[in-house]
């Protein structure tokens, strides 16, 4: 497959998903495309991933990840063994601690040599931009133990690679609302833009209620909630984008969300999806953006001033313009 295309691909699926994606030639014939966003798993919140796909002159696709944690001196040994034991046990990637900088880095490599069309899927390339941040995800935990010293680097992977015997429990209506609010209108709007935000605006808080209502007939989990506690906002800005407000029930639990706020601009294909939720103390809201491929961005935490929310969504509004 001609390195032209893949490049391609990759740069559509990237302008598809809202991301940045441009390959620039660096010395040595490589392809390299640098991007980099905040991990937001609620553990590194002070953290920040880089991550680069580089295209090698053989042929081959490398996708690293390295996440910034300027590991002090004392800790490089323990740190050197966390990483032996997470190369042990994963054979697809492999981590790498960077003793210059104190970082740990892990890369994820593929070759399209004599590959077709086909084999660049979007499941492939998703693969591609994704796996190494998602290995970073998992072993984060660890990784803070490790820097803080309350573990040992076998004690730090032993959850990572613990086999779970259990039987899945029941699901629970706390459990229907998380995947209603975070995965399936999440999913949905990215998947279909306008026609599904049309498709809201056409039946409201009864269509939201309905979908909500289904979801949990699925599970047998009853629906506490009424159709009247779903509520949805039009809201047209100044500044040429849109925001379609959805007002959920009151959250009972941390997590859950106070509304959901679907920002876009059908012209230049813009869509952003903000989640507003309930934190650990009853008067904080959490503020964050789940981009298409659902990765989370942290945006502060507010009390109940709608217009502080509403600057804050404006603020990195004008910040992905600025990077499209």
């Amino acid at each position: 497959m001609e390195k032209e295309k893949v490049i391609a691909l990759l740069e559509d699926y990237a302008k598809r998903n809202n991301e940045v994606c441009k390959f620039e030639e660096v010395e040595g014939g490589e392809l390299v495309s640098k991007y980099s966003y905040a991990i937001a798993n609620g553990i590194l919140d002070d953290f920040r991933i880089n991550h680069k796909i580089v295209i090698h002159p053989d042929n081959s696709i490398v996708s690293m990840s390295d996440i910034l944690l300027d590991t002090p001196e004392e800790r490089y040994d323990a740190m050197r063994e966390f990483i032996i034991i997470l190369n042990g046990a994963c054979q697809e990637a492999e981590y790498c601690f960077l003793e210059y900088s104190g970082d740990v880095s892990v890369s994820y490599s593929v070759s399209f040599e004599g590959e077709t069309e086909e084999f660049f899927d979007d499941e492939k390339i998703n693969e591609i931009f994704n796996y190494p941040y998602y290995l970073l995800e998992q072993c984060s935990q660890g990784l803070v133990d490790m820097l803080q010293g309350n573990c040992t680097p076998k004690e730090a992977a032993e959850p990572l690679f613990a086999e779970d015997d259990e039987e899945d429990e029941p699901a629970t209506l706390e459990d229907i609302r998380y995947f209603f609010e975070h995965g399936l209108l999440h999913q949905a709007y990215f998947d279909n833009k306008l026609d599904f935000i049309h498709e809201i605006k056409s039946g409201k808080g009864k269509y939201l209620y309905g979908i909500f209502k289904e979801v949990c007939l699925e599970n047998d989990v009853k629906a506490r909630y009424k159709e009247k506690d779903f509520k949805v906002e039009e809201i047209q800005s100044e500044k040429g984008y849109e925001i379609l407000r959805i007002v959920m029930p009151e959250p009972e639990c941390e997590s859950l969300c106070y509304e959901i706020n679907m920002m876009y601009q059908s012209q230049t294909d813009k869509y952003l999806y903000f989640i507003l939720e309930k934190g650990e103390n009853f008067k904080d809201r959490y503020l964050n953006s789940m981009d298409a491929l659902g990765r989370q961005y942290k945006h502060g935490v507010y009390g109940k001033d709608r217009n502080a929310v509403v600057k804050a969504m404006d603020t990195f509004w004008e910040r992905k313009s600025e990077l499209v």
